[in-house]
């Protein structure tokens, strides 16, 4: 191609005429020829060439690419009438990746996390977070993460609550069977006791009867807003045969009443007591045979408040024993 084929026109004979000849060029058809197109993202600017690489003119239908709605459009170029060409199709994709960084979430102080996206690839978090990898957040913030398809960029926003973990504590005061237990931790929303002996409470501060004299482990359980924390701590009823005469109140102010601080302890020996205040801070510890307290600590009058006290001693008829209550 091309080729040139000649036609003979010969009159049949009795008429008069002469015999024609005519020359017909026979040319290959051409495909018109294009770039590859796309893909676009949403909004892009884009055309439809005309004409082809190879010099044909035509048109096209759709008219126009159309890169507001996601998809895969099938775009037809028509040659002009006499191009001696075909018809050619050309697949166009517009992209618009919808990048997920996952529901909001909220932990516990101290608890890891991994934040994973979906929706594309090649994801970057804000604040140097890996994809898919645990980290342990410093406190509540937010966290933008962008992805791609193609050249095709989207982000979007995750909110991590973290919520403080509570600090569970408690003393205990025993008289007998009984023993009265006093929260010492933060501000909590539930409580649940377990007293080493089947029972059980959900009280701040609850009393509880023991069957008799022995070595009981207690477990506090506490929640606030849904983060826990536990404490564990012994405590020993004392049998009859050494007496401490539990005090809670002492006035210092030199009217001859509840003047000191002084347990009245009968039948121990080696006897420690330590002052404590509401946070667990030492104020005065007491030993040997100076176990009275005056009120004060460094020689100044102590705050008024609540304050706190456990003593330790060896009963000369029941052995080892511990008490705790407050002033």
């Amino acid at each position: 191609f091309p080729v040139t084929i000649q036609i003979h026109f010969c009159p049949d004979a009795g008429q008069c005429g002469d015999t024609v000849v005519i020359q017909i060029q026979v040319t290959a058809a051409a495909l018109p020829v294009f770039p590859s197109l796309g893909p676009y993202c949403i909004g892009d600017v884009a055309s439809l060439p005309n004409p082809s690489l190879n010099g044909i003119n035509g048109t096209w239908s759709p008219a126009s690419i159309n890169t507001t709605q996601p998809g895969v459009v099938n775009y037809t170029f028509t040659p002009n009438p006499g191009s001696c060409s075909g018809d050619t199709t050309l697949e166009i994709t517009v992209l618009n990746p919808i990048i997920f960084a996952g529901n909001d979430t909220t932990i516990c102080a101290g608890s890891s996390i991994f934040l994973s996206a979906s929706g594309g690839s090649n994801y970057v978090w804000s604040n140097g977070i890996q994809n898919g990898i645990p980290f342990t957040p410093n406190g509540s913030g937010s966290y933008v993460v962008c992805g791609s398809v193609g050249n095709c960029n989207d982000c979007d926003t995750l909110n991590v609550t973290v919520n403080p973990s509570p600090s569970a504590s408690f003393l205990s005061e025993v008289s007998g069977n009984e023993a009265q237990f006093l929260y010492m931790g933060t501000p909590v929303t539930s409580f649940a006791w377990d007293f080493g002996d089947g029972g059980s409470s959900v009280l701040m501060d609850p009393n509880h009867t023991y069957p008799g004299p022995g070595i009981y482990g207690v477990l506090l359980t506490v929640t606030n807003q849904g983060c826990t924390s536990t404490y564990f701590a012994e405590i020993e009823l004392i049998a009859p045969g050494s007496e401490a005469h539990l005090i809670n109140v002492i006035t210092p102010n030199g009217d001859g009443i509840n003047d000191v601080f002084d347990l009245g302890l009968e039948g121990y020996k080696e006897v420690t007591i330590s002052i404590v205040n509401r946070w667990g801070n030492t104020m005065v510890e007491l030993t040997g045979n100076s176990l009275t307290w005056d009120g004060t600590v460094d020689g100044k009058p102590a705050l008024e408040g609540v304050y706190f006290y456990q003593f330790k001693a060896i009963g000369i008829v029941t052995g080892k024993q511990i008490g705790r209550a407050h002033v």
